[in-house]
């Protein structure tokens, strides 16, 4: 179910909000002393109509209810989301998008080269920590998959081959990342184009294919741009979520730039700051340009990127949390009309209680009670809607089980809490209620 679905949910439940909160209060509104019938100095309700307008009440308690449990749950999804591990480091990142043409082999040798080689002109900017290039930056526009051949391990003929993530890379791409290298080597300079070719794999695709083996040494392949040459695994690197925080690590196969220029004239370099990124861009679009003055450029961070990439999960949250607190402020609005109108038509009878010596208390408490009912009732179907809403928004959770108990918890004693203090005050102004003036108007 994708967020189109689910607004079209939202908004179902945000009409059917509408008429469970209005209709009590309008009919609150439209009510008179005269609708009842007077019998014996006192005024009977219609049963038919008190019934009418608890259960509408008790329907709208239900609706906010199960609308909030589905807020509450979205809303604890994306706070997992927004602090989950992604295995490369956020903060203090300038990224360049840079794009440069060429044509014919030796002149895109000559551009990779020179974004493999571009990283000590910048490191010398103040602030600039660490330099690197990639194609294929988490969450990021560029990037490719594919399958990949290990030597002695997968045939020509091999019915299923594994696949993998690609990404090209330069030397010291990984530490101005964040990216931990677990085991073996970075790329250095003498991963060139005429040099033996080499890669550096993620730690989930040596799970994946050497299954706690030494994976440094093996030779593997892949149709990037060159399926027939072998490459030697030189180095594993961390786990990253490509895609975005609420992809899941996936195997990663990572190339050195220069050996795979055909893909390295539209990369992403990434400068690690000690100061706000964004303080550096006048500097290093100065002399990017100066270095290479047909390059196309444009500047971002990755933590803008990175917001970006869960866009929709927040749109989701903001989405169903505001109709959760529309539908909650309608049942606010439900209680109170309802319990009001009711205590209008009591006053004869907690005026003749309090004559006969009922204290003011009991009189709070008896109406109070009477919401407490419908409140209940209301959050018990309220609980019935809800699993239900679990279970339609379970595959946009992240971390998270449709039955989170503090999300439950949590929940329920805010409804209880708003809808009881709603008809709190019409409670409190039956409690005091004049004896003398409420019989002589009955």
């Amino acid at each position: 179910m994708d967020w189109r679905a689910l607004a079209f949910a939202g908004v179902l439940s945000l009409l059917a909000s509408l008429i469970f909160g209005l209709a009590p209060a309008w009919q609150a509104s439209r009510a008179a002393p005269h609708d009842g019938l007077r019998q014996g100095g006192r005024t009977m309700l219609s049963g038919r109509s008190t019934r009418l307008r608890r259960l509408l009440v008790v329907g709208e308690i239900a609706l906010s209810f199960a609308l909030a449990i589905g807020g509450g749950l979205l809303f604890r999804s994306f706070v997992t989301l927004t602090r989950a591990d992604l295995g490369y480091r956020q903060d203090s990142v300038l990224v360049v998008t840079a794009h440069r043409p060429a044509k014919g082999e030796q002149e895109y040798v000559r551009v990779a080269r020179f974004f493999s080689e571009i990283g000590p002109s910048l490191s010398a900017v103040p602030g600039v920590k660490a330099v690197g290039a990639t194609m294929g930056l988490p969450t990021g526009q560029y990037g490719s998959n594919g399958s990949y051949w290990v030597e002695g391990k997968h045939g020509a003929d091999a019915p299923q081959l594994p696949e993998a993530g690609f990404g090209l890379a330069s030397p010291g791409y990984f530490a101005a990342l964040g990216v931990p290298l677990v085991g073996g080597r970075d790329f250095n300079d003498g991963d060139r184009f005429d040099a033996p070719f080499v890669a550096v794999i993620s730690q989930a695709l040596a799970r994946q294919t050497f299954r706690g083996g030494d994976p440094i040494g093996r030779r593997l392949r892949c149709g990037l741009d060159t399926p027939g040459k072998w490459m030697t695994i030189v180095g594993v690197v961390g786990d990253v979520r490509q895609e975005s925080p609420a992809s899941s690590p996936e195997p990663q196969l990572y190339m050195p730039l220069e050996q795979h220029p055909y893909h390295a004239n539209e990369v992403h370099v990434v400068l690690r700051t000690s100061v706000p990124p964004t303080s550096l861009v006048p500097t290093v679009g100065e002399l990017m340009h100066r270095l290479t003055p047909e390059t196309a450029l444009k500047f971002t961070t990755l933590d803008e990127m990175v917001g970006a990439s869960i866009g929709t999960p927040r749109f989701r949250t903001l989405l169903v949390g505001m109709f959760a607190a529309l539908a909650l402020l309608l049942s606010v609005a439900g209680i109170y009309g309802v319990t009001s109108y009711l205590t209008a038509q009591r006053a004869g009878e907690f005026g003749l209680r309090i004559a006969l010596g009922a204290q003011r208390a009991d009189v709070f408490r008896l109406v109070l009670g009477g919401a407490a009912r419908l409140a209940v009732s209301g959050l018990l179907l309220g609980l019935a809607l809800s699993l239900a809403v679990g279970r339609l928004i379970a595959s946009l959770l992240f971390g998270l089980e449709p039955l989170d108990p503090v999300t439950y918890t949590a929940t329920l004693a805010l409804v209880l809490v708003v809808v009881l203090t709603a008809a709190a005050v019409p409670a409190a102004g039956a409690a005091r209620v004049d004896p003398m003036n409420a019989l002589r108007r009955e």
